[in-house]
């Protein structure tokens, strides 16, 4: 039984590699915005190689990120057929960062051998759309992922060799320039390596001057920018309907994880009778339902143009063959923000990381003019196996395959929704 649960893991795991590989020979663009994407690659690359650091004109540059992505590659990237090896540089630096994230989960499971099946969780995020499409399209999302997965390594090897904890805040600060949702990262390190019970201690003064000098060049970019962002600052202001929409993409990649939750810890925590746990969600629930439901319109960006948003949104309002009532169709998608807030609640159970994740990626994201599902895929997943301890579950060693088959489905149905919209 043994030898066909291998095969299988080393079957899958092969055919996830091969189509990896594949879609970058074939420019995949399952996500859809991969061509359109990579017109502000070639900007931004071409404005960072035309010009220095202080000549640049941020009114030409497209993205709302720290450029990193581009000071690095603008040195490592000849202008000699550049744009093939941009395209090559992003894809081997995706496939690393698969490798990392099974280094990380590996020293977390303190693992000495190699293990298919948790290689084959590893590369889950090979079968992401969006992932893979930033690795073909040189996109700069993946970059930012290889940041913090190094970050996240050295921050579990510093558990064991407190020497390392320097390159975990440095790689950590890097994954901030490369997107400025990652600031989670610096609060976790910071709260984790200060000594909060003695100030003023040798440790401590080093961890504010790194965190200082390297944290201090993005002054440079904010001054310039007149804010956040290129665009002078958050983009727009707070906007409730986004709060569901980032809930919305919680539950969508929370859900699986559900079947290898341990329910027993609740009851260990909350020593509350079951029937007044549920009379609290009923009650929090209906204050849910009355605080959105005006906030949903058929007039809004997202219902309007049909961008942004998510694959549960898009499900609910441009593929509802079931419900075409709009005041269902608002409840329904409320009631899935609901839920995904009680997920988020209960997996930041023990684990504060995670609760700094969400609190902040919920945060960030309500002030910005759209949302859209690539900055959840697959950030949450990372984030769920690497803060959580879902991962040393006997169950999840059990049924983790069902992990693949999901993910697998979201890629399909992105392929669906691409056509049908």
């Amino acid at each position: 039984m043994k030898i066909e649960k291998n095969y299988l893991e080393k079957s899958l795991a092969t055919l996830i590699v091969t189509s990896f590989i594949l879609g970058f020979f074939f420019k995949e663009n399952s996500s859809g915005g991969g061509q359109i994407d990579y017109q502000s690659v070639i900007n931004n690359f071409l404005l960072f190689k035309e010009f220095s650091l202080n000549e640049i004109n941020w009114d030409l540059y497209q993205s709302t990120s720290l450029p990193i992505y581009y000071i690095i590659t603008k040195y490592l990237i000849p202008m000699n057929n550049w744009s093939l090896y941009l395209s090559i540089f992003t894809f081997i630096a995706s496939f690393i960062t698969v490798i990392l994230f099974y280094k990380a989960l590996s020293l977390k499971l303190k693992n000495k051998s190699f293990d298919w099946g948790l290689f084959l969780i590893a590369i889950i995020p090979m079968l992401s759309p969006f992932f893979r499409t930033s690795a073909y399209w040189s996109l700069e999302e993946n970059f930012g992922y290889l940041f913090f997965l190094l970050s996240i390594l050295f921050y579990i090897i510093s558990q064991d060799k407190k020497e390392f904890f320097g390159l975990a805040i440095f790689f950590g600060c890097c994954a901030f320039y490369a997107r400025q949702n990652y600031a989670f990262i610096s609060i976790i390190l910071f709260l984790y390596y200060f000594n909060f019970q003695n100030f003023f201690t040798k440790k401590n003064i080093i961890i504010c001057i790194l965190f200082f000098l390297f944290l201090s060049p993005s002054l440079y970019f904010f001054y310039n920018w007149g804010g956040f962002d290129p665009l002078g600052g958050i983009r727009v202001k707070f906007q409730k309907e986004n709060i569901i929409v980032v809930l919305s993409n919680f539950f969508l990649y929370l859900l699986p994880f559900l079947i290898f939750y341990d329910f027993d810890q609740i009851k260990k925590i909350i020593k509350i009778r079951i029937n007044i746990i549920i009379s609290i969600i009923l009650i929090l629930m209906i204050f849910f339902i009355f605080f959105f439901i005006s906030e949903i319109s058929n007039e809004t960006l997202y219902y309007k143009n049909k961008l942004g948003g998510g694959m549960v949104y898009k499900i609910i309002f441009h593929n509802n063959l079931l419900i075409t009532n709009f005041y269902i169709q608002k409840l329904l998608f409320i009631l899935t923000g609901f839920i995904g807030l009680l997920f988020i609640l209960l997996f930041s159970l023990n684990n504060l990381n995670f609760f700094i994740f969400s609190f902040i990626t919920l945060i960030i994201f309500s002030n910005v003019s759209t949302v859209y599902q690539e900055y959840f895929d697959p950030l949450i997943f990372f984030s769920v196996l690497l803060f959580t301890d879902i991962i040393k579950s006997k169950i999840f060693n059990k049924y983790r395959v069902i992990l693949i088959f999901y993910f697998f489905s979201i890629l399909l149905i992105a392929y669906i929704v691409k056509i049908i919209l």
